[in-house]
């Protein structure tokens, strides 16, 4: 489990990390740091680079030969 208190002028994050003893949970782990004051926005991704084998404009399909009829 994973939280913060948004505490100021900096938060207090935590992870607790439980184990199963004996068919209980039991708490095994504990981390604490400082953090942000106020979420963060994410990072929006670098805009991507064209492609050099983008593909070709489509065109339209050819049309089928109609069956040839079998001489006699």
């Amino acid at each position: 489990m994973a939280g913060f208190f948004p505490s100021v002028p900096t938060q207090v994050n935590f992870e607790l990390a439980y184990a199963p003893v004996g068919g209980r949970w039991r708490l095994f782990a504990l981390s604490v740091s400082m953090g942000q004051a106020a979420p963060a926005a994410p990072q929006a991704p670098s805009p991507a680079a064209p492609q050099a084998n983008a593909p070709a404009a489509r065109t339209a399909p050819a049309k089928a030969n109609p069956p040839a009829t079998p001489k006699q």
